[in-house]
This record gives structure tokens, C-alpha cells and sequence, in this order.
């Protein structure tokens, strides 16, 4: 009960806050972490010449704070007032703290953008750091808030930065200030780039711009301000007529209270929506367990429930209202009145170049013993369910047949859920709501619930929060499902700089060949999509490490670590593979260790001395400890 209780616990007290705390301390992880590793290949030697000492005792802090907010009465929302008093505060610090690590390694990453003087604009709420946290539009949007500093005079510049193990085609967030021009333009290492202006549910206005980048990399990125706000250059991709719309990838049906009653892949024909049933239905249902009040739901909350389908009165009507439409993503929001006090403002977005439909949701909740659920009864005849863990997936049975069939009415699982059957399924992606049941093929998500005790005030107030649906034809993937899921929970980070800060090459020559030095080039890259390196950091045994001769919590470099950088990989797919890691360094040394990086196991090198080649079981976990050269040596290029 305490598990199934988590999707309406502190997650939706503090505003998903919980969710969002994994991506605080993994933007921490990712980008501190790669201060030490990206920064250094624009001087073109080892990690760290182009940023400060690795914020170990900085990042061990939040660590503390984040795991002390995981305790079991904590996350579940179990706990007395005062308890969630300490970890929203908490939660603000962690975000504050990992956001000014992330500004003090910019001026490392506008090297190797190409912008040669960095010189930061300040990054309250950039990165991950507020994925889940305040919500956000999802990976489709880049869901996090968007890099703060808004466009200055003339183009503006910045440096996307992405820290995935692969090439991800992603929307970037950039706001627009109030009383601040349109951007009317932009282009990423040189080339334009296509855009699109809309406002999110609390009306902040954001400029959206496609960009492919490289495995863990980064771009240099210009705005041009000037014009008025709408669609890109390049006209609309998405058709709207009445309740039927069609996309580039999907024909669709809503109905009057905005319902998707069909949706059907345009290339295959597949209908995804169970027959005389509606995708992202609303339901609520009183919410009384006999026992515990708010660690328990019980089964028979489904004998109590109520659809909840009424448009709010100020919504428009008939249909949705078309927040923006254009070359990059349809927007199309829509208003509800939620049980008796209770509103539910959200925006769906279709995009043009990615299956994913997300739905952006911010929730005024006033209820009483109540939760709020959402369905999507899949066109598809499954008996079983994938449900992410931590580093793989597992299966559950979606039949009752067996009393501990029965007894998983209500499970926990991380940032997705798929059914699927030959040739097509359906996931249900979530960046901050753990709370799923399954019943054949219709998938639910709980969203919030309102228990009294032990905290009267549980989860009263204001959310924000995305979950997405992603129709996929073919098998089962981590291409098409994991990635998309880590794009929802963890956008790239945008990082902006003066515009007059001095160019290596100027970004709008045009030619790639002359773009800026560095940019684009991965730090490490990976040949197989299976495998995934979740973290990269120094050694625990470097200098500066706790118990160690540097002196306990004091900042170690990778320098100091002997250039030596720690890496944790694991397989996603679920089967056996080989691959080969690539490091934008020469290597002089990899390593084998276990996870508390031990027992080192030398691993040989190929002929390059750039790359290592790795065998995986499946859902293994591996922990490499890289040496780098020294500077001065000849660096491959591994670029797109």
C-alpha cells in the first residue's frame, strides 16, 4: 500500500517534487560530473582545463539530502506535516545548489561551443534540475524549464548540451521574458534550425527549436529576435478540422470532452484505441482504505469511481483551444472540472517528428479522500505488461488468475509501462506519477489522491506534471520506448551566454566544416542502442575524497584522479550484447571494477587506444574507472 500510495504521496504534495529529485541529482551527476570530462576537450587535454574542481563535497551533500528524502514514510506521503515541511525545503536547496554547479562550468562548455570568452548568464531552473519538479512540457518540449536569461539584444547565444550516451533529435526550451521581441530565427552550429513560439498551461511563453545533438556533446545555438509570434518558416504539418485532426505520423478523433476516441497510424492503418473505449479518460473514486488512509489503496475503489469528463465553464467550446500550431508541434488545450472543488488545465501536444503524444496537466486539487486516475485501453491483446526498474524492465501479468495477480491491482514501476502484442504496442510514460494498474491491455495511471491522515494537508494545491503516450509499430525496443522515456525525464540543457562574448568562428558561416572547434564532438559514444551509461564521475579513491589524503569533503579533480573518470553502463533491452565505447581521448587504461569501484580487472584496448570493447548480459550492470592520456597527445574525433 505504502508503494501504490507513492503516485499521490509527497510526489504530488511537493509538486512531484520526489520525481523530480532523481533528476536533480542525475543533472548534478551528468553535467558537474562532465565538467570534468566535456569542458577539457575544447583545449584539447585532459578534463578539467576548462572547468573548476569537481564538487564532490557539493554533490555528496545533495546526494544526502536526496536519499534522506527517499526514506519509506517520506516518498509514499506517510508522514506528518512537518516531515514535508523539511523536504520541500530541502528539494529547493538540492535545486539551487545543482543549478549553480551547472553555472559554474559553463564557461567550460561555451568553449567547446565556440564561444572563446564563456561568461555565464546565470542558470536558475536550467537541465534536468526541473524536470518533475515544476513538470514541464516533456522530452517532445524538452520538458524541464528552460534555461533562464531570456533573449538580449541582437542574437542571443547558447550552448545545448547533451549528456546522453547517444544522438538524440529533441525540442530545446529557450523562454521569452515579458515585454521581450519574438525570436524569428535561429541556427545551431551555423545551420537554421526550425522554431516555434507557444505559451505552456501557467502562460509562460517559450521559444521551441529542433536540434539533433551528438552523444554527449555540445552545440553552439543562435536566436534572432524581431517579428511576431507563430508558426516557423516552412508552414503547418498538422490538419484540424472540428473534433478530427491528422498529423504526420497519426489520423485522430476527439470527442466533445476531448477524449481521443481514435487514433490510427497513418502509414500502418493500426487503430491504437480499444474498441468503444477512450484514450487519457479521466476517472476519480472515492478513496477510503480500511486500514492505513494514506499508505493504501484498496481494491475496490474501482466500485466508487466517476468518470470525470466536464469541461470547466470557462473553457471554449465546442473543441479544444489551438494554443499554436506549426511546423515543429500541435498544442491544443482544454479546461475541466475535477470532482467537486477541483481544476484541470492541459495541453496535449502531437509533434511532427515523434510519435510521442505528451500531455502537459496542471491540476488545482481541493478534494477529500479522493484519487484521480487516467486510462488507456490499448487496441492490442496482451496478458502481460513491461514496467521499468532501475537499470531494466520487468514483466507483470495484466490477468487476475492467480491470488498474487490479484493482490497487483495497484504496483509501482519507474518512467514507463508498455503492452504490446506481435508487430505493435503502447507505452505510457510518466515523468514523476509511479502508480500504474493494468487490467488486459488498458493501462492507468494514478495522478493524485487526498488522504486526511496523518497529514490533513496531503497534496492540497497546485501541480504540475506530464505523462505521454508512445504508439509503436514493430517490436519492442530500447530506440523506441527507454530513450524516449529518459528524453521526457531529463531534457537537454541549455546554457546561455552574452551575445558578446568573443566567437572562436562566427556560428552563422554556414558551413560545418567551419563551425566552432569542438562543437558537436561526443565525449564518449557507444555502437549499440542496448546499452546506456547512466553516470560518469571521478573515483571515489581520487585525492580530495573523503578519507582520503586530500582531506575528508574536500574537492578532487579529474586531474587529481589522474585523469582517471569513473562510468556506470547497463544493458536496457533485456538481451545479450557486444559493443564497443568510444572516448574522444586517447585511453591509456580501462578497467573492470564492481560498483564500489574495487577489484579493478584490466580490459584491452583496440588499436586506437580510443575505444574498448565491452560484452554485456542481459540487464548487467557495469562499472568502468577510464585513464586518459596525458595533454599534448593526438585526439581522435568522434563526431556525428
Amino acid at each position: 500500500g505504502g508503494v501504490a500510495g507513492a503516485a499521490g504521496g509527497v510526489a504530488g504534495a511537493a509538486g512531484g517534487v520526489a520525481g523530480a529529485a532523481g533528476g536533480v541529482a542525475s543533472a548534478a551527476g551528468g553535467v558537474a560530473g562532465a565538467a570534468g570530462g566535456v569542458a577539457g576537450a575544447a583545449a584539447g587535454g585532459p578534463p578539467s582545463r576548462l572547468c573548476p574542481a569537481y564538487p564532490r563535497e557539493a554533490l555528496t551533500r545533495c546526494w544526502k539530502k536526496l536519499l534522506t528524502n527517499q526514506f519509506h514514510d517520506i516518498i509514499p506521503g506517510s508522514s506528518i506535516r512537518a516531515v514535508y515541511e523539511d523536504a520541500e525545503r530541502w528539494y529547493e536547496e538540492v535545486n539551487d545548489e545543482t543549478n549553480a554547479l551547472i553555472a559554474a562550468v559553463a564557461p567550460g562548455f561555451a568553449a567547446l561551443a565556440g564561444f572563446g570568452g564563456g561568461g555565464g548568464g546565470g542558470l536558475p531552473g536550467v537541465g534536468s534540475a526541473g524536470a518533475g519538479a515544476e513538470g514541464g512540457t516533456g522530452g517532445g518540449l524538452s520538458g524541464a524549464e528552460p534555461a533562464e536569461g531570456g533573449l538580449a539584444a541582437g542574437p542571443a547565444a547558447y550552448a545545448a548540451v547533451n549528456t546522453f550516451s547517444w544522438d538524440r533529435s529533441t525540442l530545446l526550451g529557450i523562454p521569452i521574458a515579458e515585454g521581450e521581441t519574438t525570436p524569428t530565427g535561429a541556427r545551431i552550429d551555423g545551420r537554421a534550425a526550425r522554431i516555434q513560439v507557444s505559451s505552456d498551461v501557467e502562460g509562460r511563453r517559450t521559444a521551441r527549436l529542433a536540434a539533433r545533438l551528438p552523444s554527449m556533446s555540445v552545440k553552439a545555438l543562435e536566436l534572432q529576435r524581431g517579428g511576431t509570434e507563430g508558426a516557423a518558416p516552412g508552414g503547418h504539418s498538422f490538419i484540424i478540422k472540428d473534433n478530427e485532426m491528422q498529423t504526420p505520423f497519426y489520423r485522430t478523433v476527439f470527442d466533445d470532452a476531448g477524449r481521443i476516441r481514435s487514433l490510427i497510424d497513418r502509414e500502418s492503418g493500426t487503430e491504437f484505441v480499444q474498441s468503444g473505449c477512450a484514450f487519457n479518460d479521466f476517472v476519480s473514486a472515492e478513496d477510503v482504505p480500511i486500514f492505513w488512509e494514506a499508505w493504501d489503496i484498496d481494491a475496490d475503489w474501482e466500485l466508487k469511481r466517476t468518470e470525470e469528463n466536464r469541461l470547466a465553464a470557462e473553457a471554449p467550446a465546442p473543441g479544444a483551444e489551438v494554443v499554436s500550431s506549426g511546423e515543429l508541434f500541435v498544442q491544443l488545450r482544454r479546461r475541466y472540472a475535477i470532482g467537486k472543488r477541483s481544476k484541470l488545465t492541459q495541453d496535449v501536444y502531437f509533434y511532427a517528428d515523434s510519435r510521442r503524444i505528451d500531455f502537459d496537466t496542471k491540476v488545482e486539487w481541493h478534494e477529500e479522500r479522493r484519487l484521480l486516475k487516467t486510462a488507456f485501453p490499448a487496441n492490442v491483446t496482451a496478458d502481460r505488461v513491461r514496467c521499468e526498474v532501475q537499470y531494466g524492465h520487468l514483466w507483470r501479468n495484466t490477468h487476475e488468475n492467480r491470488p498474487e495477480d490479484q493482490a497487483q491491482f495497484e504496483f509501482a514501476a519507474q518512467k514507463w509501462i508498455a503492452v504490446e502484442e506481435h508487430g505493435r504496442g503502447l507505452a505510457l510514460l510518466t515523468d514523476c506519477k509511479y502508480g500504474y494498474d493494468v487490467k488486459g491491455s488498458a493501462m492507468r495511471l494514478t495522478l493524485l489522491r487526498s488522504p486526511k491522515a496523518p497529514d490533513p494537508q496531503a497534496d492540497m494545491g497546485d501541480h504540475r506534471f506530464t505523462y505521454a503516450i508512445l504508439p509503436f509499430e514493430g517490436a519492442f525496443s530500447v530506440e523506441s520506448v527507454v530513450r524516449e522515456a529518459y528524453d521526457l525525464n531529463h531534457p537537454a540543457t541549455v546554457l546561455p551566454f552574452n551575445t558578446g562574448v568573443d566567437r572562436g568562428v562566427d556560428p552563422g558561416a554556414g558551413s560545418r566544416s567551419s563551425g566552432p572547434r569542438g562543437s558537436g564532438t561526443s565525449l564518449l559514444r557507444l555502437d549499440t542502442a542496448q546499452v546506456i551509461i547512466e553516470a560518469l564521475k571521478i573515483p571515489e579513491g581520487a585525492p580530495g575524497a573523503e578519507g582520503n589524503t586530500g582531506g575528508a569533503g574536500n574537492s578532487g579533480s579529474a586531474d587529481e584522479a589522474g585523469g582517471d573518470m569513473i562510468l556506470r553502463l547497463y544493458e536496457a533491452g533485456g538481451g545479450t550484447v557486444n559493443c564497443s565505447l568510444s572516448a574522444a581521448y586517447p585511453l591509456e587504461s580501462v578497467h573492470e571494477t564492481n560498483m564500489l569501484e574495487r577489484n579493478p580487472r584490466p580490459l584491452p584496448l583496440e588499436e586506437t587506444r580510443g575505444s574498448v570493447k565491452l560484452h554485456f548480459r542481459p540487464f548487467e550492470i557495469k562499472t568502468l574507472r577510464l585513464k586518459l592520456q596525458p595533454a599534448g597527445d593526438e585526439r581522435p574525433a568522434v563526431s556525428d
